[in-house]
């Protein structure tokens, strides 16, 4: 996926909120959802796409502690949702990251909210 970000022209994803809080919750999905010698998808295993989203962590709290609001009001709710989605991992991995939870909070995910099919 991220091969193909140059040919349309993207801002590399550890520049850009959206896609860089979507390939993250994507990498810790794939890591928590299969096993560990699973390798089916991509050849890439549990164990990489865990280095990988980890990876991206502190890029993407780059991105949140620099977004001003103006930009946020204008992303949709597939950012807070990944973005959900990536603090339940690090808490599970038990790696609070207080930016993250105060940042979905102040842009209206109250922690309570979940997103539907239909959104």
């Amino acid at each position: 996926m991220a091969a193909l970000y140059p040919v349309y022209h993207l801002p590399p994803i550890s520049d850009d909120l959206v896609s860089c809080t979507l390939l993250t919750a994507a990498c810790f999905h794939h890591a928590h959802t299969h096993k560990p010698d699973d390798s089916s998808a991509l050849s890439v295993t549990p164990k990489n796409a865990l280095k990988i989203a980890m990876t991206f962590v502190p890029e993407l709290e780059k991105l949140v502690k620099v977004r001003p609001d103006v930009e946020i009001q204008k992303q949709n709710s597939w950012v807070l949702w990944a973005l959900k989605r990536v603090d339940m991992a690090l808490k599970g991995m038990g790696e609070k990251r207080l930016l993250l939870e105060e940042w979905r909070i102040k842009h209206g995910d109250d922690g309570l909210t979940r997103r539907t099919s239909n959104a």
